[in-house]
């Protein structure tokens, strides 16, 4: 799991990604959401579901987990089997942690956070509501690749 803050906006998270950089990859992949709890992972949001794992952005779409501009959350995965996702080395500040849960549906409450000082290339996709002229479409904002941690 590692903390974003949303800076979108308020709207609807529609979409999870993550970044596999595997010319073998192998497994499943589960992508979620958790609340953000003074700081640490609260309780989840939003269970996105799995898939088999590709070389590349792994995307769950279809989501409806309604969000707020400048909130915090933890955007999380779990992963079947070892495949290669690009880190990042973001220093001792970084708000990332690995907790120990077996592959499957995403706990209701990580527990058994060890901290770590690299973040995962995890991304979500926000919907706003309709902007005006009324004649254009809903506006799609993509959160930085991490959000902002």
């Amino acid at each position: 799991v590692q903390r974003a803050q949303n800076t979108a906006g308020t709207g609807t998270l529609t979409q999870l990604e993550m970044l596999i950089e595997d010319t073998t990859p192998s497994g499943l992949l589960r992508l979620g959401v958790y609340a953000d709890s003074a700081g640490v992972p609260g309780s989840l949001l939003l269970d996105a579901g799995q898939l088999a794992v590709i070389n590349g952005w792994n995307t769950i779409s279809g989501l409806n987990l309604p969000v707020t501009l400048n909130t915090y959350y933890w955007l999380a995965f779990n992963i079947s089997a070892s495949n290669d996702a690009r880190r990042t080395e973001i220093g001792p500040n970084a708000r990332g942690y690995l907790t120990p849960f077996p592959f499957g549906p995403l706990p209701t409450t990580p527990t058994g956070f060890l901290y770590k000082t690299s973040v995962y290339p995890l991304r979500a996709t926000v919907t706003l509501g309709d902007i005006t002229p009324p004649a254009a479409p809903a506006q799609m904002a993509l959160i930085s690749q991490l959000w902002t941690p």
